[in-house]
Formats: C-alpha cells, structure tokens, sequence
C-alpha cells in the first residue's frame, strides 16, 4: 500500500513539475501557448531521451486517465 502511494506521488509530483516547468518557460518568453501542450511536449522529450522513465509516471497517468470523465464533466446543481 505505501509503495503504490509513493509511486502514484512521485508521477504526480514528476507530471505537475513538467506543468509548471512550461508555465515559467511561456513566462520568462512571452508568448501565447498553451502551458499543458509545452508541458506534454517537454515530457515526451524527456522520455525519449530516458531522463524520465515510463514507470516512474504510469501510475499516476494511468489514474488520470481512468478518471478522466469525472474532469470532463461540468458541475451541475
């Protein structure tokens, strides 16, 4: 059980860290692009070039897109 927790906290930690990597980068080079697209892409690159492997944020991944519906869905009341 701890050993899921940390696996599902470090792909979390390593996906968010990428979001917020792309955030300062369109910061700090004023321009219009979507912080996630950047995010995505400097993931996939990082992957590619194995400073990030695939187990370390399949947990994670795989939970966000279990859930992904429950993201998707507009709050109603």
């Amino acid at each position: 059980m701890i050993k899921k927790i940390f696996y599902f906290s470090r792909g979390s930690v390593i996906l968010i860290g990428f979001y917020y990597l792309s955030l300062g980068i369109l910061h700090l080079i004023h321009i219009q692009f979507p912080p996630t697209i950047l995010g995505l892409i400097l993931l996939a690159v990082s992957m590619i070039s194995g400073i990030v492997k695939e187990e370390w944020v399949k947990t994670s991944a795989e939970w966000l897109i279990n859930n992904m519906a429950m993201f998707l869905l507009p709050f109603t009341t």
